[in-house]
């Protein structure tokens, strides 16, 4: 089997106190984003935007295609 990476996307869950929370999205990263960059752009966006981000959801989308067995 093959699997090709078509999109990487991730969701930040931001606190806004009193038990409420905020979500913003972010499509199109970079399909060699790491965990490490991933986190630093998390800490980025809540430092302009003032409001802590507490949870980061990361989306991979792959297709995976099943090759043709080997005809004898």
């Amino acid at each position: 089997m093959k699997s090709d990476w078509k999109k990487t996307s991730i969701s930040l869950t931001h606190d806004m106190g009193n038990g409420k929370s905020r979500k913003r999205s972010y499509n199109g990263l970079n399909q060699a984003a790491t965990d490490e960059k991933i986190a630093a752009f998390g800490d980025v966006i809540a430092q302009l935007s003032g409001e802590p981000v507490e949870e980061i959801t990361v989306s991979r989308a792959e297709v995976v295609t099943k090759e043709p067995a080997p005809q004898a």
